[in-house]
């Protein structure tokens, strides 16, 4: 009774809803159907009872693989999350072994030489937490190397996953991946075929073996990437060595305030040996005053340290770290970072050009986060409170949801995207819910627009524009400009693509991050709210026939006493706007009625049919018509 009860709890519908559906066909099938080519690209398809093996968290490419409870060949698949985590996503999170309903868009996705098939930006009901996993596919390196010069063999593998046994580590290559062949000289065509295992986990902490190890086994997901087939184990133990496994290795090191810096190996510690503070020394000469063993993960260590030298680089140096087994480190290592916390300034300000004199870099910066990461896909501005030039940052992929005014910690790698820098490659965040919103910038157009001498400055700051006028309207990608011909700045949609658009030579004033994208600095609204409209001649509404059916994400998510849900139709048609709690019970109808083509808003004030406040949690607002369904998450918070 208490697993049924729990299966009925987690069986909720988590819709991620990053893109509308590309097509109104949905297929009920299989991963196999999927596999050998019976589906067309870019239809729907619905993949049923199919079991969880493997996650990808490496923040550029979270999904997972997923695959038929059969098992065989064309039996697996990668499933594509984009920006969300699948360890976290609706507060629930998939991990293998759990059995799901996928719904999503099927694609062969480029990689490199090759395509690899995926399930696109689903839709994921958990139909049994802890289902069982699945056993692997016993498999040569022969049949699977990257070396192969005919890959038909291995495309019939791909998504699935597999093991291979007794293989001789012969490379270590870039990003924490490694080379094996056959241990066991099985006579072939092939003999001597390399398979490629790479790391899947959000920081490059899966233990690497040394050249020469020989492994008993080692088990993990396959698919092709960047122009190769490629094996992922999923963590530390689904390696299995012969004999001991090597010493540890000294992965990341960073401050996480001015007294304290974490230090990251790639297998467990010894708790004697990772405590000892003689181990490990800074090059800026900082005492080192404790080293405590995480008391959950054994791979980190928390250091306790004299004030650091803030924004200064150091360096870190491990040395006789046994691991877990008593197998000491092969010689010292280090890291380095920028001490303490760096502040934002020192971040943004360029050393040549527009490029960071931290560039490159481990920072760990602190701020206020200036909006809310579920609207980005994860990513979020931050800024010192107090704002002005040089003082903002964008935080890109991260895996927690932030909310503007929350106070956080980031550390990560100083980056620079066509200019635009950004904190990257994020080792840790903490987050503090403050509601401290940030203060903005008065600016004005000439100050921050594309080629302007001052705008570098202005990189990710809450600038304010006041009684500007919409100068012009791009109606195909819902941006426009606001100014003069003269100086104009473009007003992008970034956090919302359905933020409002006022009509042209309408004056209104505008409060948003800026954002560099495409070549060009945007103001980036974060919802309805950051624009104001002192005046309007013309009505901003898209023109007739540009509509298609869409239903937008509310504003604002998450929400208190009231959102404003907004949604267009291509053409006359009965619309059903309702919302309903995670059991899929009706709460309340919102809209029920025959409309014409065009773009309308609705609000709900978080009451049910009855008109009572309804519990803090996540509802969903579905939007029906009879060509299709389209359902968005909501989160209502007290």
């Amino acid at each position: 009774m208490k697993q049924a009860l729990f299966v009925a709890v987690v069986a909720v519908l988590v819709s991620l809803a990053l893109v509308p559906q590309a097509s109104a066909v949905i297929h009920n099938t299989t991963i196999y159907q999927v596999q050998q080519g019976f589906i067309p690209l870019a239809d729907t398809v619905v993949v049923d009872s199919v079991v969880v093996t493997a996650l990808d968290l490496r923040s550029t490419t979270y999904g997972f693989l997923a695959e038929e409870r059969g098992r065989g060949p064309f039996s697996g698949i990668l499933v594509y999350m984009g920006y969300q985590r699948p360890d976290t996503i609706g507060g629930v999170g998939v991990v293998p072994g759990d059995l799901v309903r996928v719904q999503g868009r099927y694609s062969e996705y480029t990689a490199g030489n090759g395509t690899v098939s995926e399930i696109d930006y689903p839709t994921i009901q958990i139909i049994q937490k802890g289902y069982g996993e699945l056993l692997p596919e016993l498999m040569s390196v022969q049949s699977l190397g990257d070396s192969l010069p005919d890959s038909t063999f291995c495309e019939r593998w791909e998504g699935v996953f597999i093991e291979v046994d007794t293989v001789k580590v012969v490379a270590q290559l870039a990003f924490n991946e490694w080379h094996v062949v056959e241990a066991h000289n099985h006579p072939g065509p092939h003999a001597d075929a390399v398979l490629r295992i790479g790391d899947k986990l959000p920081v490059a902490t899966l233990p690497r073996p040394a050249v020469g190890d020989t492994l008993v086994w080692i088990k993990g997901g396959f698919s092709f990437e960047f122009s190769t087939y490629r094996m992922w184990p999923r963590d530390g133990a689904d390696i299995n060595y012969l004999g001991l496994p090597p010493g540890p290795n000294l992965v990341l090191a960073y401050p996480i305030s001015n007294t304290a810096i974490d230090v990251i190996f790639d297998r467990g510690l010894q708790k004697t040996s990772a405590e000892n503070t003689n181990n490990y020394a800074l090059n800026s000469s900082t005492n080192i005053a404790s080293a405590l063993l995480d008391g959950s993960l054994d791979t980190k260590v928390h250091l306790t340290t004299a004030a650091q030298p803030v924004s200064q680089l150091d360096v870190l140096t491990a040395c006789n770290i046994n691991s877990n087994f008593g197998v000491p480190m092969d010689s010292c290592e280090s890291r380095s970072f920028r001490a303490g916390l760096t502040p934002i300034s020192f971040v943004q300000t360029p050393s040549t050009g527009d490029t960071s004199q931290c560039a490159g870099q481990q920072v760990t910066i602190t701020g206020i986060v200036s909006n809310n990461s579920t609207a980005f896909g994860g990513d979020y501005f931050v800024q010192d409170r107090s704002g002005g030039p040089w003082h903002g940052i964008y935080v890109y992929q991260s895996s927690n949801t932030m909310l503007a005014g929350d106070s956080v910690v980031v550390s990560g790698i100083a980056s620079e995207y066509y200019n635009m820098t950004e904190m990257t490659s994020i080792d840790h965040q903490q987050r503090i819910p403050i509601a401290a919103p940030v203060k903005a910038t008065t600016v004005t157009p000439a100050a921050i627009m594309t080629g302007s001498p001052t705008v570098e400055s202005y990189e990710s700051v809450v600038v304010k524009l006041d009684h500007v006028n919409v100068y012009q309207i791009f109606d195909a990608h819902r941006e426009w400009k606001v100014g003069t011909g003269t100086d104009s700045v473009w007003v992008g949609h970034k956090n919302s693509p359905y933020v409002y658009v006022p009509g042209l030579g309408s004056v209104v004033s505008i409060t948003a991050p800026l954002d560099f994208t495409y070549g060009f600095f945007k103001i980036q609204p974060r919802s309805d709210a950051d624009i104001v409209v002192h005046s309007a001649p013309t009505a901003g509404t898209p023109k007739s026939g540009a509509f298609t059916l869409d239903l937008f994400q509310n504003t604002p998510n998450p929400f208190g006493s009231e959102t404003a849900i907004r949604f267009t139709i291509p053409s006359k048609m009965s619309v059903n706007l309702s919302i309903f709690d995670v059991t899929g019970r009706l709460v309340r109808s919102v809209d029920n009625r025959e409309l014409p083509a065009g773009e309308y808003s609705a609000r709900w004030d978080g009451k049910d049919a009855f008109g009572s406040k309804v519990g803090a949690g996540v509802y969903f607002v579905r939007l029906a018509t009879a060509r299709n369904t389209i359902e968005k998450k909501m989160v209502l918070v007290k």
